[in-house]
């Protein structure tokens, strides 16, 4: 594994000063990768897309809309023929399509209701600390510091250019490139 120097920046104009600065200062231009890295859950690392399967919150939404459903076709039902019995809809020729809209209606504003409810009430996020953090879209630059005086090295350029986050990471460097990079893998902030 190489030992790898990253720097984020917002700026594509300061990214490329940053590609100028490290080759002036001695690395040589297959020691220096440079790539966008996307937002934060648009990585499609996901088989349907995305990151994760599914949002923490939005974890219990599932069964909440299935049990609002449920409860939902009922009442509507009831509704109905309540409604029915008062008058309000008309008991002949139409009771039988009166009773499915409304339980059909009942159970389309269950679901809703139900997964609303659930994901109100989800687990609130761990809060125990990330020991890795996700990098944030924007240009990348990463430096493959092979020998331990080029690290602050690359550091210092990096943040001279105008770096809005530096981290360090080990990986597989190869034809100058950074073959693993995992947007939400290991990056320990520098």
């Amino acid at each position: 594994m190489a030992r790898i120097v990253c720097g984020h920046f917002d700026e594509t104009l300061k990214a490329d000063a940053a590609l100028r600065a490290l080759m002036d200062a001695g690395f040589a231009r297959g020691e220096i990768d440079s790539f966008y890295n996307s937002p934060p859950g648009q990585h499609a690392t996901h088989p349907l897309g995305g990151d994760v399967g599914a949002d923490a919150g939005a974890r219990r939404a599932g069964p909440g809309a299935a049990l609002g459903a449920a409860i939902g076709a009922v009442v509507g039902a009831l509704l109905a023929l309540i409604a029915m019995r008062a008058g309000a809809l008309p008991a002949e020729g139409w009771s039988l399509v009166s009773v499915v809209f409304g339980a059909g209606l009942g159970a389309y504003v269950g679901s809703f209701a139900g997964a609303v409810g659930r994901m109100k009430r989800a687990a609130p996020p761990s809060v125990e600390p990330k020991k890795a953090i996700d990098a944030p879209a924007g240009r990348m630059i990463a430096v493959l510091v092979a020998r331990p005086e080029q690290e602050p090295r690359a550091i210092d350029v990096l943040r001279r250019c105008g770096a809005r986050h530096l981290w360090r990471a080990e990986g597989t460097w190869r034809n100058g490139s950074w073959l693993d990079f995992d947007p939400r893998g290991p990056l320990a902030a520098i």
